[in-house]
């Protein structure tokens, strides 16, 4: 009877430890509006992961790069992949605030309000440059996490990604 009490305890334990991680590990996707469409913005179902299940960034169907995150006691929210790395402080978000970290910049330049589906929140607009000088533009709210994207390849039009989910990383 003990043996199959503490069978029932390990598979409980086992169970509730996995959902566990499971709620806390999320996808988050973005996908790109074409802004060289003449008549209208067109959707493109071209999309960027940050996949926590899976510490990889992800564009379209292809993982491009393994993820690094940030320390849990780090007063930054951070991931970091060959591609990409964004990093945004836990607190005290302002204009003018800049900050570094695995070899790229940040700044915020702009605080805007946004409006998406008739809800409206404060998004902050923060630039960066990581050390082979390409450009990236980030928008982040304390309400939704991560919002969206820009990059800008080369000579051409830049790519801006939106976020598809509720929230987007860190939350």
């Amino acid at each position: 009877m003990k043996n199959y009490l503490l069978i029932i305890l390990l598979l409980l334990t086992g169970i509730s430890l996995q959902s566990y991680g499971q709620t806390h590990q999320k996808v988050y996707t973005y996908a790109n509006i074409d802004p060289s469409a003449t008549k209208f913005l067109r959707y493109v179902k071209e999309t960027v992961r940050v996949d926590l299940k899976k510490l990889a960034f992800w564009r379209g169907h292809a993982g491009v790069g393994r993820m690094k995150l940030c320390n849990k006691k780090s007063d930054l929210y951070c991931f970091s992949t060959p591609p990409v790395s964004f990093a945004v402080p836990k607190l005290g978000l302002k204009k003018g605030l800049s900050w570094r970290q695995d070899d790229c910049s940040y700044k915020i330049t702009e605080e805007i309000m946004l409006r998406f589906f008739g809800e409206e929140f404060s998004v902050f607009v923060i630039s960066s440059k990581d050390q082979k000088g390409r450009g990236r533009f980030y928008f982040y709210s304390f309400a939704k996490g991560l919002i969206g994207m820009s990059f800008k390849p080369t000579g051409k039009i830049a790519e801006i990604y939106w976020l598809e989910d509720k929230v987007g990383f860190p939350f």
